[in-house]
């Protein structure tokens, strides 16, 4: 049934036929009929409608089997969308999947990953995505047929396809060969036969696993085939599970306990039977044995990345310290050298007088700075720590427990940009940095200050 098929073409049903609300997982559609909603909601939203919507990538983060799990809300809205997709754009003439055109399901992909990204990736994974559209697609046109085409006369169905399905497109004839109805008929006995249905409603086995994670308190993947099978199956009055199966996996884990981490050879592939090609019970959607050697390569290259990232803080730790260190120890000699200047200058003085007269001259020549605007060097090496105006520059100003002394002046701090530099001439005993100073006065050095209109130097 490869009939021709235009991807420019509308391929989705009415609004009012389409599933209420795909949820978490959007391949989980309901067979009940869903033209008998009561509720309308917008058109579905296609390839075209999406390539022109820049907006945000949404970032979710997976588990080490590249399953979609947090946040929630985002996750919801991935599986969401790419149902809405499914429907749309995928036609429902062709009997697999396979041969759906492959440049249209990389087109769908890539759509998505415009919008999505899975965490410590480049874009969302191309092989779950796929999986799921499969699946939602699939599920689609199960509810198509329970719908619009089971039991109903061919001839009249046929003629009238569901609204926005080109009547190319309407796989009336394929449901009524032969083919079709003993495939039917077989899966039909095959849902009565199930002993062990799923009881996870619309959330994703994934999203089960993780929650189950967090309430034992324990890494996901610490959480067995066995401990995730048990909580998919677990007994509920709408959803009954077979006891004995249940019983003979817990005799199983009890008996060996050893053997859970072996998916060859756990409780589950023991009891239930082996599991088919490309997937693996009770562990989600587009888990195989590739998936999983390429989760722990993730994740181990994950766990290299935050190994990395400790020690990058630790030593970025270790630096800032010998930075303040090394900023003490400078500001040290730089008051040192102050203070010697001035020693020298004080012995070679012939007298009080000429002393005073020399003294007398300093406030003059740097009154010019007072009520000037300026930025506060600091750290180590030195950067621009703070904003303010100068306050005063006479040397003999007292100001706390200090007085100014030659080549420093008094400014009022405005504006810190880091608060944890160290001051170089602390006024009281408790404020040794900007960050406790806040808006305050502080005694800088002059040579410190950077003037927008004059040289710190001069």
């Amino acid at each position: 049934m490869d009939t021709h098929y235009s991807p420019g073409g509308s391929n989705s049903l009415d609004d009012d036929q389409l599933n209420e609300d795909m949820g978490d997982d959007a391949t989980n559609i309901p067979s009940s009929s869903v033209a008998a909603s009561s509720k309308k909601r917008g058109p579905s939203i296609g390839i075209e409608e999406i390539e022109g919507q820049p907006r945000p990538k949404l970032v979710m983060q997976t588990n080490r089997k590249g399953q979609p799990v947090t946040p929630i809300d985002v996750v919801s809205e991935f599986g969401t969308r790419l149902g809405y997709i499914s429907r749309r754009d995928f036609p429902v003439c062709y009997e697999d999947w396979r041969h759906i055109a492959k440049d249209l399901k990389d087109k769908v992909v890539k759509t998505l990953g415009r919008q999505f990204v899975f965490e410590y990736e480049k874009t969302i994974d191309t092989d779950y995505t796929r999986q799921k559209l499969n699946e939602a697609w699939r599920n689609y046109k199960h509810t198509l047929y329970e719908t619009f085409v089971k039991d109903e006369d061919p001839s009249l169905v046929k003629e009238v396809a569901s609204r926005n399905i080109p009547l190319e497109d309407w796989f009336v004839d394929y449901c009524n060969t032969d083919k079709f109805k003993a495939m039917s008929a077989r899966n039909k006995l095959n849902r009565e036969q199930q002993i062990m249905p799923s009881s996870l409603g619309r959330t994703s086995v994934a999203i089960a696993r993780n929650e189950l994670a967090l309430e034992k308190g324990i890494p996901e993947s610490e959480i067995t085939r066995a401990d995730s099978y048990m909580l998919i199956h677990k007994p509920k009055e709408t959803v009954p599970q077979s006891q004995e199966v249940l019983n003979s996996i817990k005799n199983h884990i009890s008996e060996h306990p050893e053997s859970q981490y072996d998916l060859s050879g756990d409780a589950i592939a023991t009891v239930v039977g082996p599991d088919k090609r490309g997937r693996f019970r009770g562990l989600g959607t587009g888990v195989c044995k590739i998936v999983l050697r390429k989760g722990d390569s993730l994740m181990k290259k994950n766990d290299g990345l935050m190994e990395a990232n400790t020690l990058l803080e630790r030593r970025i730790e270790t630096m800032e310290a010998n930075m303040d260190a090394k900023m003490s120890r400078h500001m040290e000699e730089v008051r040192g050298l102050f203070m010697s200047q001035r020693g020298t200058f004080n012995d070679n003085v012939p007298s009080p007088h000429s002393h005073a007269s020399r003294h007398s001259t300093a406030p003059l020549e740097n009154a010019y700075y007072i009520g000037k605007d300026c930025e506060l060097r600091g750290g180590w090496p030195l950067e621009l720590v703070a904003r303010g105006v100068v306050q005063d520059v006479d040397p003999n100003t007292e100001y706390g427990e200090r007085t100014l002394e030659e080549g420093n002046f008094k400014v009022y701090v405005q504006v810190v940009h880091r608060a944890d530099a160290i001051l170089p001439f602390p006024h009281n005993a408790w404020q040794k940095t900007l960050g406790q100073v806040v808006q305050g006065a502080v005694i800088w050095p002059k040579e410190f200050l950077v003037f927008a209109s004059h040289s710190s130097s001069s």
